[in-house]
């Protein structure tokens, strides 16, 4: 039975992190766009395809303009 720990995951609400214990230090795991954290963020694409992070974040975003212009609301 293994007791070792190797990663460590915080799943915040607003944002979300990812390390690795490496040589008996913690590392930060960085995104594709070398940031530390991510936007805990999910959306599905017109293609159905499940998106997660910053794109996800912006698509959500992009989403809320769009309903509020669509109800006459912004």
């Amino acid at each position: 039975m293994r007791n070792k720990i190797d990663y460590g995951i915080d799943l915040g609400t607003t944002n979300s992190a990812i390390a690795r214990m490496e040589n008996g230090k913690p590392r930060v795991i960085q995104t594709d766009l070398q940031k530390d954290t991510m936007p805990s963020s999910v959306a599905i694409n017109p293609r159905k395809n499940i998106i997660v992070g910053d794109p996800a974040y912006a698509a959500n975003i992009k989403d809320k303009l769009r309903l509020l212009k669509t109800f006459g609301k912004g």
